[in-house]
């Protein structure tokens, strides 16, 4: 975006063609789209470090000290972070102590897991030759990451999260 132009006159070059053949439904389309994109760059990203115990998982937030979870599976671990940060709020307001920065407006959640645990958790889903056809990365060495024998360099491990987005992006996009 030029630095000389504000994000509303650039919402609106994109939403122009609505706005100018249909005025009403136009003006709606950018005011909504001008509310969620600046909700977006202002909204505050917060990430919750999930990590495998033996018999379930345990949660954190890299940005707040103080606030875990534990859960026996990913959507029981995301439900119950989700739980102890409302809660810590609430005990923040209770006993007079300053709520911080990150939770005082919206904030988005983002949920962190390492390589280990991913293949773990979904290795009924995926197997490791599926995941080789995926992401390019040899059967065997998807399974020394999944049995913690080695930890992926940060290419390998972009090379997984890239390959599972890409197909994630294909399957939303499919319609039944």
């Amino acid at each position: 975006m030029p630095e000389d132009q504000s994000l509303s006159q650039v919402i609106l070059e994109m939403t122009w063609p609505m706005v100018h053949t249909n005025p009403y439904y136009g003006k709606r389309v950018f005011n909504t789209l001008c509310r969620q994109m600046i909700r977006s760059v202002t909204m505050q990203n917060i990430t919750a470090i999930i990590e495998r115990a033996d018999n379930n998982f345990s949660a954190y937030l890299r940005e707040i000290d103080g606030i875990t979870a534990t859960g026996k599976t990913i959507d029981e671990i995301k439900t119950s972070i989700t739980e102890s940060i409302n809660e810590y709020i609430s005990a923040c307001k209770d006993f007079g102590m300053e709520v911080p920065q990150a939770l005082q407006e919206d904030y988005s959640l983002r949920f962190e897991l390492d390589i280990q645990s991913l293949l773990q958790v979904y290795e009924g889903i995926f197997s490791k030759s599926a995941l080789e056809r995926l992401t390019g990365i040899n059967q065997k060495q998807l399974w020394h990451y999944a049995k913690g024998i080695s930890v992926p360099r940060p290419a390998q491990r972009h090379k997984i999260e890239n390959a599972l987005h890409r197909l994630g992006r294909e399957l939303v996009s499919l319609s039944l």
